[in-house]
This record gives C-alpha cells, structure tokens and sequence, in this order.
C-alpha cells in the first residue's frame, strides 16, 4: 500500500476502524520512509524499529480480540512519536 503515510490521524483511525489496513501497514509505510530519506535528512537519531514493529502487532491482535481502539494508540503509530514517547526507557 502506498501512501499511507501522508494520512492524517483522523483517515488513520478511520482505516483502522473499517479494517481497510493494520496498525503494522502504517508503521511499514513510516519506517519505508524513514529509511529512504534518513541518510539524506538525518531526522532522527535513533529508530526503534523493531519496538515500533512489536507495538503495530500488540495493536493489531488488540484489535482483532475485540478491544477498542483507543485514544493514544490511536495517535501514536507513527515509528517517531513511539520514539519520543519511549525515549526515557532508553536512557
């Protein structure tokens, strides 16, 4: 799928609700991104990939089993501001 990063949160979670893509379908758009212009940007100086990839999948099965959405994963399936949330974890 492509374009699914230039979504806004709103048409995100519409997606998400109506099943149209997955949590991992937007944090791989994100991290395609990331990696294409990284060198070119270098925006970040650390992607937690594999935490961002771990946290789509706990979403996603979340979501399968029924559970609500939610208002933060909602807005926090972006691989940046999963950065940002879990820096302290890190240090």
């Amino acid at each position: 799928m492509t374009g699914l990063n230039f979504l806004s949160i709103a048409e995100i979670t519409q997606g998400l609700r109506a099943k149209t893509f997955q949590a991992q379908d937007i944090i791989a758009a994100h991290l395609e991104e990331i990696a294409r212009l990284q060198s070119q940007l270098n925006a970040f100086t650390h992607i937690d990939e594999a935490g961002a990839i771990a946290q789509a999948r706990a979403a996603d099965a979340s979501q399968r089993a029924g559970a609500p959405l939610g208002a933060l994963r909602e807005r926090t399936l972006e691989p940046a501001h999963a950065d940002r949330l879990r820096a302290r974890s890190i240090l």
